[in-house]
């Protein structure tokens, strides 16, 4: 039984609390803190995650200084 790719649902919560954390900031103050550009801090913001790989958020996290956990259950 082929189950569905989790890797999209994961982007989208780990984006959801990365945009929260960035919400005090503008585009451009947190693309500087994150190491990007102010474009993509939009397209953050927006929900637009077809260009950001999931790790590519969970580093942007850890720059936050967040710590990212993976867990694995039956």
């Amino acid at each position: 039984m082929l189950r569905e790719d989790p890797i999209p649902e994961l982007k989208r919560e780990v984006a959801a609390v990365l945009a929260e954390l960035l919400a005090p900031w503008s585009a451009h103050e947190a693309a500087a803190l994150l190491g990007t550009y102010a474009q993509r801090i939009m397209e953050l913001r927006r929900g637009k995650l077809d260009r950001f790989s999931l790790e590519l958020l969970i580093r942007y996290l850890t720059r936050m200084g967040r710590r990212v956990e993976l867990r694995i259950t039956r």
